[in-house]
């Protein structure tokens, strides 16, 4: 889990420094602030803005975000779950 969640947090490290999401919002908030991921027993705790609490994430639901991250796809946890989620089962 501590590798899994070393990976995520390598990836949420530099969505935080890259310019699109460190350019305030409407409300003049980051998108990203403090945010990390680590592992916690069977969880990956993830956060994207320190003060507003994390995630605590199943191992299958962490190694499909990580995939998707290393598709070359960038957002948060719940983004990428709401995909595959929208995703009809093959047959």
């Amino acid at each position: 889990m501590a590798e899994l969640a070393a990976a995520i947090n390598a990836y949420i490290l530099e969505m935080q420094t890259a310019d699109e999401a460190t350019k305030p919002t409407g409300f003049g908030a980051a998108k990203f602030y403090n945010g990390g991921a680590r592992a916690i027993g069977a969880y990956v705790s993830i956060c994207y803005v320190s003060y507003q609490g994390a995630s605590n994430v199943p191992r299958a639901d962490a190694e499909y975000y990580l995939a998707w991250l290393d598709s070359g796809k960038r957002g948060k946890h719940w983004v990428a779950l709401r995909e595959r989620d929208a995703t009809p089962p093959l047959e």
